[in-house]
């Protein structure tokens, strides 16, 4: 079976290269890349040790195959004029993406030359050079966003590929919280989050067509949101859960569209069908109801962040308080330039005294960042967030809002908002996959303000992202 998988691994990356050639397909095609190609295609890439200690799991290739789809991306996107069609706030973006980059590789060059393994120094330089590649790359194709069943189409066949992983992974490992390969348990409830935001959007803007067509459409885009949110409660994950919630409440306070009777009603259907997954994914999935904790016993949640010392010796929340500690730890020691990309979970042996543990990252995505690339790295990606949310808010908070006017833009905007905050208890930037499709939501959300206020200005009208 694995060696079937790694075919059809193979298979589908050299199909999305092919699409990949059309620019209205490009990026649609390379959100199903990172959703759905498994992950043993990537072993076929040179590997590097994520933990000194022989255990399982500790590899990870240096260069995905993701990264050569976004590297081909690039080309294709350059060679056909992507950056003449760059906008004002669409160049400082990505010149600021690319000083992120710059500044974390030569703090990945300070590390390789003070002896930390070079494929680790390579890594590290790849994760942030995907930020800018992917900003640009969004960016310079904007144009073709109009095209939103594409993307949706994109996500759907991701997703539904995505699932299929989670289920071949839990029944074959035997494992009691839903994971799939590559993504990580926590890494994969958020992608389910995600691709239910995104599905649920597209369903919810093709239910108002009145063909047929539209019509089956909408019911397939919303069984496979309803299926991605049974999926990601019964991976047992609870800051998921909060993103989810978070995100929806902040897309009815954009999208006023359903301030009347029947969307009053719309809404109360929507919330009574969510209720009845939640707890049917609770009842029938071993740890579905862990993850429902977060809000039927807020309490007792809180009460977990707040004092973690009362936990057992060993919880996931207090083992990430230990984790955080050590990544203070290092970067007060190291504040310019850190200790080198990926090498946390190497230098807390050196700092704690510990038996070798399954445990690759800090479970914080900006200490992960003081840690390995230093004060310097940080403030230029915080800042870089900060102006990238501060434009995709601003448009949210705008009346009329450009993307609260339909529910696939909008829905899909606040998937890329919710998504840092997430960062807060896990290193979703470091996995190859997350880390991709976090930075393409953000620079679709973009890419979609963008296009609507470059159209207003010109008098040329709304795009009809997710809209026939």
């Amino acid at each position: 079976m694995t060696t079937l998988i790694l075919w059809a691994g193979l298979g589908l990356a050299a199909a999305v290269a092919w699409l990949m050639r059309r620019p209205e397909w490009r990026i649609p095609a390379l959100l199903f890349a990172v959703l759905a190609l498994p992950g043993n295609i990537d072993n076929l890439l040179p590997q590097m040790r994520l933990d000194p200690h022989p255990l399982p799991s500790s590899t990870a290739p240096i260069a995905s195959v993701v990264d050569l789809l976004i590297l081909w991306a690039l080309v294709l996107t350059w060679r056909e004029g992507g950056s003449r069609r760059l906008s004002g706030i669409s160049q400082g973006i990505v010149l600021g993406g690319l000083v992120v980059a710059l500044l974390a590789s030569a703090t990945a060059t300070v590390a390789i030359v003070s002896g930390v393994d070079a494929t680790a120094g390579i890594r590290g330089m790849l994760t942030f050079a995907r930020i800018p590649a992917l900003l640009f790359i969004v960016l310079a194709l904007r144009q073709h966003l109009a095209a939103g069943e594409l993307l949706s189409i994109g996500v759907a066949g991701g997703l539904a590929s995505l699932l299929a992983n989670g289920i071949y992974t839990s029944g074959a490992q035997g494992l009691t919280r839903f994971t799939a390969a590559t993504f990580g348990r926590n890494g994969f409830s958020m992608a389910l989050v995600a691709c239910a935001l995104v599905c649920a959007g597209a369903g919810f803007q093709a239910w108002g067509r009145r063909d047929r067509l539209g019509r089956l459409r909408s019911v397939a885009m919303l069984g496979l949101a309803a299926a991605a949110f049974f999926a990601a409660i019964a991976t047992g994950t609870r800051m998921a859960l909060l993103a989810l919630v978070g995100a929806l409440v902040l897309a009815l306070l954009v999208n006023r569209s359903w301030l009347s009777r029947a969307g009053v009603v719309r809404v109360g259907t929507v919330a009574a069908a969510m209720i009845l997954i939640a707890i049917s994914a609770a009842l029938w999935t071993a740890e579905g109801g862990r993850a429902l904790a977060v809000l039927t016993d807020p309490g007792g949640t809180a009460d977990i962040v707040f004092d973690p010392g009362n936990e057992p010796a060993y919880s996931p929340v207090r083992a990430r308080t230990h984790f955080w500690e050590m990544a203070i730890e290092m970067a007060a020691a190291h504040p310019l330039t850190g200790v080198g990309p990926y090498q946390w979970n190497v230098e807390r042996y050196e700092i704690r005294t510990a038996e070798p543990e399954a445990v690759l990252d800090v479970h914080n995505a900006y200490l992960q960042i003081a840690a390995e690339y230093g004060g310097v790295v940080l403030a230029a990606y915080l800042a870089l967030l900060a102006v990238l949310l501060g434009r995709i808010l601003r448009a949210a908070l705008r009346r009329p809002s450009p993307i609260g006017q339909q529910w696939s833009i909008t829905l899909l905007s606040m998937a890329a908002i919710v998504y840092p905050l997430t960062e807060l208890t896990n290193s979703h930037l470091f996995n190859i996959r997350l880390g991709a499709l976090g930075w393409l939501l953000l620079a679709l959300a973009l890419a979609i303000v963008v296009r609507i206020d470059g159209e207003r200005s010109t008098g040329e009208g709304r795009p009809a992202i997710g809209s026939s």
